[in-house]
C-alpha cells in the first residue's frame, strides 16, 4: 500500500487562511489520485450532512477515507485500502448507504471490468461489466439501487454502457446509452440525476478522424431511455465530461474541455450559466458545484503561468472572480484533477511521490453557511420537501417547546414560529431555497427546504 497519512513534499505557509478551513488528508504515489473528473469522489448522505466519504486511487489500488466536518474544517480519518484497481467512483443511496465503482484488473485477459460494492454491506465485490473487453471510467449514481455506466471497449469503437446493481448482487440488463454508431468512439462517461431524471453525459469524437468532436448527453425518465442529445459539436477538442451532484430542486449542471476558441477552456452548461474565464493556458478537468439557483463554486485544472494550478469561481447572485489555491495557500507544488461536493473541494498536490491529497472548506456564501454544522439527529419530519406550496413541520417532542425559523439564501429570516404544538404549516413560502432551523424538544437541525 502506498498511501500515508503524513504530510511530505509540500510547503505550506502559515498564513491566515481566507477559506473556513484547508489541509490534508493523506499522501499517495500518483498525481491523478483524485481523477478523473467524469467520476464522483464525494459523497454524503445529504447534502447539509456533516459526514462524507472520500475515494482516491494510488498506483496499486483503490481506498476510502471518512471525513467529519466541524466548524473549523474536517477532521479525515486514516484511508482504508480497499481493493486493486484504478478511477473509484462513490455515491450515497437514499438511504444513506455509499456505494462504489471502480477498475478491477482482470489478471486472466489482462483487461479491466467495472466492479461494484455496497460499502454497508459484507458483500463481496460484484462484476457489473461481464465483458471480454477493456471497462473503464465508470461512475455510479444511487437511490434504492446503484445506476453504473462505464466506457466499454469490447465495442469497436467503444460505446457508454449503463446497469444497475444492488446490495444482494443482482445486476440488471445492459444497456448501450450511447449511439449504435460505429463510426463514434465515446467515453468518460458521468451519470447523475435531476428532478427524478437519470442524466449521462459523455465524449465522442470520430473513430478515423476524430473530427467532429461532440459532447452528448441522454436522459431516462421512468425507466424509458430518450433520444441522444448533442450538446456541443466542432472540429476542435470536446472532451472530460462531468456532471455536478444533483440535489433537491436542481437543474443539469455539467463541464467539460472545450477548444473552440483555439484554446483549451473549461466550458460550464447549466446550473448558474456565465462563470468561467478564457485563459492563454490549457484549462482542463472543470467539475460544477451547485446548491439550488444561487450558489456554485468552478474549479478547473489550469497551466496559464507555466505551473499547474486550481482556478476556483464562485457564483452568489452573480459570479464572483477567480481565485488561485496555490496563490491562496502559498502552496509550492503542482495541482491537480479537483473534485468537488457543496462546499468541499479536495484535489492531489505534486508530481511524483509522495503526492498530497488536500481538501479546504470553502464556506457557503449565506448567512446559514456554519447552521448546518449543528445537526444532532433531530427528528423533525418535514413534507413535502422539494415541493410547492405549503410545508408541514411535524415534531416528536410534542407538548415541549418547538421553533422553527426559516431563512432565506441571504440570510434573511422570512417565517417564524415557536409553541407546543405537534404540528406546525407554513402556509405561504415563495418558490426557492430557504434553510430551516428546527429545535425539536432537546434536539436541532437545519432542513434544506426547496419550494418549486
Amino acid at each position: 500500500m502506498k498511501v500515508t497519512a503524513v504530510l511530505a513534499g509540500i510547503m505550506i505557509a502559515a498564513a491566515p487562511l481566507a477559506a473556513q478551513g484547508f489541509g490534508v488528508i493523506c499522501t499517495t504515489d500518483v498525481p491523478y489520485a483524485t481523477g478523473f473528473s467524469n467520476s464522483h469522489k464525494l459523497a454524503a448522505p445529504s447534502e447539509l450532512d456533516t459526514a462524507l466519504t472520500l475515494v482516491f486511487q494510488s498506483s496499486e489500488a483503490i481506498h476510502y477515507c471518512i471525513g467529519v466536518c466541524d466548524f473549523t474544517g474536517i477532521e479525515w480519518e486514516e484511508p482504508v485500502t480497499l481493493y486493486p484497481g484504478q478511477n473509484p467512483a462513490i455515491a450515497c443511496g437514499t438511504d444513506g448507504d455509499r456505494h462504489i465503482v471502480w477498475q478491477f484488473p482482470d489478471t486472466s485477459s489482462g483487461t479491466w471490468e467495472v466492479y461494484y460494492r455496497n460499502l454497508e454491506y459484507r458483500m463481496m465485490p460484484v462484476n457489473v461489466s461481464t465483458t471480454n473487453g477493456q471497462s473503464m471510467h465508470p461512475d455510479v449514481r444511487a437511490d434504492d439501487i446503484a445506476h453504473v455506466v462505464w466506457e466499454e471497449w469490447s465495442y469497436d469503437p467503444p460505446r457508454i454502457l449503463y446497469r444497475t446493481c444492488d446490495e444482494n448482487g443482482l445486476i440488471g440488463d445492459p444497456v448501450l446509452v450511447s449511439d449504435d454508431d460505429t463510426t463514434v468512439a465515446c467515453g468518460f462517461p458521468s451519470i447523475e440525476k435531476y428532478g427524478g431524471r437519470l442524466c449521462v453525459l459523455w465524449q465522442a469524437c470520430d473513430s478515423a478522424s476524430y473530427a467532429p468532436y461532440s459532447i452528448r448527453r441522454r436522459w431516462c425518465d421512468g425507466g424509458v431511455w430518450m433520444p441522444v442529445e448533442t450538446l456541443a459539436m466542432g472540429p476542435r477538442v470536446l472532451r472530460h465530461p462531468s456532471l455536478d451532484i444533483g440535489s433537491q430542486g436542481e437543474v443539469f449542471a455539467g463541464a467539460w474541455e472545450d477548444s473552440s476558441s483555439f484554446y483549451l477552456e473549461a466550458h460550464f452548461e447549466g446550473g448558474n450559466p456565465g462563470g468561467g474565464v478564457h485563459t492563454s493556458g490549457r484549462s482542463t478537468w472543470p467539475v460544477y458545484s451547485n446548491l439550488g439557483h444561487i450558489w456554485s463554486y468552478l474549479f478547473w485544472e489550469e497551466d496559464e503561468f507555466n505551473e499547474q494550478d486550481i482556478l476556483r469561481q464562485t457564483y452568489y447572485f452573480g459570479w464572483g472572480s477567480v481565485r488561485s489555491l496555490r496563490q491562496e495557500h502559498s502552496i509550492d507544488q503542482n495541482l491537480h484533477c479537483p473534485s468537488a461536493l457543496r462546499d468541499i473541494g479536495v484535489w492531489t498536490a505534486g508530481d511524483s511521490a509522495p503526492c498530497v491529497l488536500m481538501w479546504e472548506v470553502f464556506g457557503l456564501p449565506i448567512g446559514v453557511a456554519e447552521e448546518p454544522r449543528l445537526r444532532t439527529g433531530g427528528t423533525c419530519v418535514v413534507a413535502p420537501n422539494p415541493g410547492r406550496g405549503p410545508v408541514t413541520f411535524r415534531f416528536a417532542d410534542a407538548g415541549r417547546r418547538n421553533s422553527v425559523e426559516a431563512v432565506d439564501a441571504a440570510g434573511r429570516t422570512v417565517w417564524r414560529w415557536s409553541g407546543t404544538a405537534e404540528r406546525v404549516r407554513w402556509e405561504s413560502p415563495a418558490a426557492g431555497v430557504y434553510f430551516a432551523r428546527v429545535r425539536d424538544g432537546d434536539r436541532r437541525e437545519t432542513v434544506e427546504l426547496v419550494r418549486y
